[in-house]
């Protein structure tokens, strides 16, 4: 029984079904969002930080919208705290751009 299913389905349903005519797809508006992952344990790592907050920065256009998730641990309180002042940094002049 299971061989000629498919045959049976196609003789009871009237054959196979009409093809869809293809549509061309709706334009729209592209966003970019950008998502960044920061672990600073030590300088360096803020550092490499400051240098991709540079280069997000400088691009022609800014993403429209910006994620970061990042993580520091608590007993580096010096080094946390620096590094919420350049996220700061970086929101404050990310919003004083002109958008797009």
């Amino acid at each position: 029984q299971a061989e000629h299913w498919k045959v049976h389905k196609q003789k009871c349903a009237g054959g196979p079904p009409e093809p869809k005519p293809k549509s061309a797809p709706a334009e729209s508006d592209a966003h970019v969002v950008g998502v960044l992952f920061a672990a600073c344990s030590s300088d360096g790592a803020l550092a490499a930080l400051e240098r991709t907050l540079e280069s997000i920065a400088a691009q022609d256009t800014l993403p429209d919208d910006m994620r970061v998730c990042w993580h520091c641990p608590a007993e580096q309180a010096a080094l946390r705290e620096r590094m919420q002042a350049t996220l700061k940094e970086f929101q404050a002049a990310a919003a004083a751009r002109p958008s797009a």
